[in-house]
């Protein structure tokens, strides 16, 4: 009998954040912008962050993978954007059912 695999895909990006301050001729206001990482129900999610949380917000690639590689996961491809400020990497996943 033929060996049964069922895939799935994810993309890991660095955790990034912007900070820009804007003087409007009587005070100087600041805005922050920040995306990063979030275990939501055991599962890592990229997304918007605040300040407070952008400390724990970092998750590192290895320790992404590591994450995602765990009940039987498998990594079959990796591809990395390397011209993008965030560090885009497309990752292919298998798992034998």
């Amino acid at each position: 009998m033929a060996t049964k695999w069922i895939h799935k895909e994810d993309v890991w990006q660095a955790a990034s954040s912007h900070e820009h301050h804007e003087y409007d001729g009587h005070r100087t206001h600041r805005s922050w912008n920040g995306s990063g990482w979030k275990i939501e129900d055991g599962v890592p999610k990229y997304g918007r962050v605040n300040e407070e949380q952008f400390k724990n917000a970092q998750l590192s690639f290895p320790d992404w993978l590591n994450l995602l590689c765990s009940d039987g996961w498998e990594v079959l491809k990796i591809s990395r954007d390397f011209n993008n400020a965030n560090q885009a990497t497309w990752v292919v996943f298998r798992k034998q059912v």
